[in-house]
């Protein structure tokens, strides 16, 4: 006749099984990750990615605030839909996030991925309009205006060098301009600092982007 296990039998070997779970998946992938360095480029000496300046960071924290991260990734994949002449010159690794918030990588694609808008879009002015209104760029795009980030006021004396350069397209009262708030041009400074066109020994530029 087989024994029953103790109670205390049990519990140990449930214990066991959750401190190796979490070791394995939790730990062991966090002591990876946080041994990531910058990588020094040989040709120019400077080290990337580079980490992200003040007004970015801020940016960065408006970017998880806001769920940005549910529709775009910033994780380019070794994939041919994924080349320089889409989103990326190279496939994005672990090294590209050393100073990105844990959450940015993304699983949805519900919109571009985001991991070079920097090289891609470089004029804040896009950026602006995009998010204030992004069918005014992108017609078939599903993505929410961000208004709510921007400042809606009559203009003084004169325009604000601050406002918005909207095309006539979308409908402003007269004698309105658009101000952007602090949050927007943290938000702005953050997308334009994503710039993934850097080599790395794990993670080369691809061919077609060299030429």
């Amino acid at each position: 006749m087989k024994s029953t296990p103790s109670p205390l039998s049990s519990f140990i070997k449930i214990l066991f099984l959750i401190i190796l779970s979490w070791t394995l998946l939790i730990l062991t992938p966090m002591i990876q990750f946080g041994a990531q360095k910058p990588y020094e480029e040989q040709v120019s000496g400077e080290l990337v990615p580079l980490p992200l300046s003040g007004l970015a960071v801020r940016g960065s924290q408006i970017y998880e605030e806001n769920g940005c991260a549910s529709c775009h990734t910033q994780q380019t994949r070794n994939h041919p839909l994924d080349s320089a002449s889409s989103y990326g010159k190279r496939a994005t690794v672990t090294r590209d996030l050393l100073y990105q918030p844990a959450t940015v990588a993304g699983f949805n694609r519900w919109g571009p991925d985001l991991s070079n808008i920097g090289e891609r879009k470089k004029s804040a002015d896009w950026h602006h309009q995009h998010l204030f209104s992004p069918q005014s760029l992108s017609p078939e795009s599903i993505m929410p205006s961000y208004s709510f980030l921007y400042e809606k006021r009559k203009i003084k004396a004169q325009p604000s060098s601050e406002a918005l350069k909207l095309p006539a397209s979308i409908p402003l009262e007269q004698d309105e301009e658009v101000i952007p708030t602090s949050e927007a041009k943290a938000l702005v400074a953050y997308l334009l600092s994503l710039n993934q066109s850097y080599p790395l020994p794990e993670s080369p530029l691809h061919e077609d982007s060299e030429k």
